[in-house]
């Protein structure tokens, strides 16, 4: 049983640093960059439902 090279393991992390880049980048930061998006979204939404709940709320008040 050979043990790797310092080299080997060099070429080794390149070349999987390329495949990751050609299939899209790192599955971790593609699944924390969609995370994030999914929480902005909720976020801008839900203060657009509330937004609403409160306009509605002081027409009926006024009335």
């Amino acid at each position: 049983m050979a043990t790797a090279t310092t080299g080997e393991w060099g070429k080794y992390y390149e070349t999987a640093e390329q495949r990751r880049h050609l299939a899209g980048g790192d599955p971790l930061k593609r699944h924390l960059e969609r995370y994030i998006l999914r929480e902005r979204c909720l976020f801008v939404g839900s203060s657009l439902v509330l937004l609403a709940l409160v306009t509605t709320f002081c027409v009926v008040l006024t009335r």
